[in-house]
């Protein structure tokens, strides 16, 4: 695997909807080297932390190869960064991807913790109010990671990838299953992966839910 693109975003106001929006989702490459710490690239924005950012959601990387998909379906030309990745890589599928799974760098160590799921600003930033169910359907999310090993990121760094070291599950598939709701085996073969805080603190409340209906 190897990163094509360092992305950093900086604020900016759009608008979504009848109000406007400060986010930092579109993001600018980067010529030097990223510094990367517990909370992700250093100089990187995050605007609401409701729902973005955190260790657990703290550097969040997409395929190059998805990015020429999406050009083929959307028929027009999108850099990197425009999804809000901080790294764009290439030359590993997602469909092998597993909750838990290391990438190590040189100088960096990244545990992949969830999918992304859209939001209204990501539509709002791609000019389409459809685009959040487009890209839904197109199961082609992207992974955030929490940072085990702080260090540095440059263009053409390349990565390995260390399966995690005990039975997961697919991002792709906890990316449909954030979609439904789940029984309580399936909520709790969850629980016992590195998952990302807001996806526990979600699966955790309906696993309470279960228990409280005596399911």
């Amino acid at each position: 695997m190897k990163v094509n693109s360092v992305n950093i975003g900086s604020p900016q106001t759009i608008q979504q909807g009848n109000r406007a929006v400060t986010t930092a989702i579109s993001k600018a490459p980067q010529h030097e080297r990223a510094t990367v710490g517990d909370l992700g690239l250093v100089k990187d924005s995050i605007c609401d932390y409701r729902f973005h950012g955190g260790p657990d959601q703290a550097v969040y990387l997409y395929r190059q190869e998805d990015y020429e998909w999406w050009q083929q379906e959307l028929g027009r030309a999108i850099t990197p960064g425009t999804f809000g990745e901080n790294l764009t890589i290439t030359g590993i599928s997602e469909a092998t991807l597993f909750i838990g799974d290391v990438i190590n760098f040189t100088d960096l160590s990244l545990q992949i913790t969830a999918p992304r799921i859209p939001c209204a600003t990501f539509a709002a930033t791609m000019g389409d109010t459809g685009f959040v169910k487009q890209f839904l359907r197109a199961e082609r999310p992207g992974f955030y990671c929490r940072v085990l090993k702080n260090g540095t990121i440059g263009v053409n760094d390349e990565g390995v990838l260390v399966p995690y070291a005990q039975a997961s599950i697919l991002t792709t598939k906890l990316y449909r299953d954030l979609q439904r709701k789940l029984n309580r085996s399936e909520l709790e073969a969850y629980l016992a992966l590195p998952i990302d805080i807001r996806s526990r603190t979600a699966f955790q409340k309906s696993l309470k839910a279960l228990t409280n209906e005596g399911k």
